[in-house]
């Protein structure tokens, strides 16, 4: 087995960006009813007919639509920009979202739509801006399955920062087994909550994506959690992270940057332990956990 440091040393040639598997990844194709080619997020509304059969539907009002081409891009002519609206009769927001579609036309929001996977991806990477009203927050989500349809990795990052200049996020996806991926979905969503019934979407909040790619690191072993004597969470953190083993055998932590650097170290020798994020700035880090000459190894999140 190769050394890690020579593994990073490396690293330029083993991370690559394979953002060709995301169709229309940039945003600058359009169908010809000018809906974002290969993303889409259609609701279905109910309507009613009365007795002189006039069609009857909810009371809507949109701000925008729930999504759209905008000419505000990172790179190239468009990016995809996703705003709220609110159904008065159901007194309830709706969240512009989008969601990957291999397709050229999207088809219906909540079905399973996946698109197929030439490489294993670590990470989903985007450029972003975001306006969140009265709170609201974005977030991106990529969930990775087998080729029967399991699921087999999941990551997500949440935005809950307002910023009017372009940002760049990565969100690493943590897998659960070590079977083959086949398929991804991969959305954004400009609202998020653990609460629904509580909060709803806000009008005027708006998040604008582009250049949205998938980045495969080679070289790590993903391994079943119950294979896993190390958890570490949360991720994204921008405190610290929680350090928990089966075992209180001393072992230690390095922290690495993507370019190989060590920027934090210590020394455990408990069951739990926390390392602190206060001196690090934000971005991609590989934590390693090191004992008994053996080692763990997973991709971490700084977001202050």
């Amino acid at each position: 087995m190769k050394k890690f440091l020579f593994l990073f040393a490396c690293l330029v040639f083993l991370v690559g960006t394979i953002q060709a598997q995301v169709p229309n990844f940039s945003f600058e194709e359009a169908n010809f009813d000018g809906s974002l080619k290969n993303w889409g997020n259609v609701y279905i509304e109910e309507v009613w007919l009365d007795s002189t059969g006039e069609m009857h539907g909810d009371s809507i009002y949109l701000d925008f639509a729930y999504y759209f081409q905008t000419n505000e891009p990172w790179n190239g002519a468009w990016a995809a920009e996703m705003r709220n609206s609110f159904n008065y009769t159901e007194n309830t927001g709706r969240a512009g979202a989008i969601v990957a579609d291999l397709d050229s036309v999207f088809t219906a929001w909540g079905s399973f739509e996946t698109i197929p996977l030439i490489a294993t991806p670590s990470q989903l990477g985007f450029f972003y801006k975001h306006v969140g009203e009265n709170g609201d927050t974005a977030s991106a989500e990529i969930t990775v399955f087998d080729s029967l349809g399991n699921e087999i990795g999941f990551g997500r990052t949440i935005i809950p920062n307002s910023t009017l200049a372009y940002t760049h996020a990565v969100t690493p996806i943590v897998y659960t087994t070590s079977d083959i991926p086949a398929t991804a979905m991969i959305k954004f969503s400009n609202f998020y909550t653990v609460a629904p019934d509580v909060r709803q979407p806000s009008l005027g909040s708006r998040f604008v994506v582009d250049d949205v790619q998938l980045y495969n690191i080679t070289g790590f072993d993903f391994l079943s959690r119950q294979q896993l004597d190390v958890m570490v969470y949360p991720n994204p953190s921008s405190e610290s992270f929680v350090i928990k083993r089966n075992t209180a055998v001393t072992a230690q932590v390095k922290l690495f940057s993507m370019t190989g650097e060590l920027v934090k170290q210590q020394v455990i020798s408990g069951e739990s332990a926390v390392m602190g994020l206060s001196d690090i700035n934000s971005g991609s880090y590989l934590m390693e956990v090191e004992s008994n000459g053996k080692s763990w190894k997973q991709m971490m999140l700084v977001e202050h």
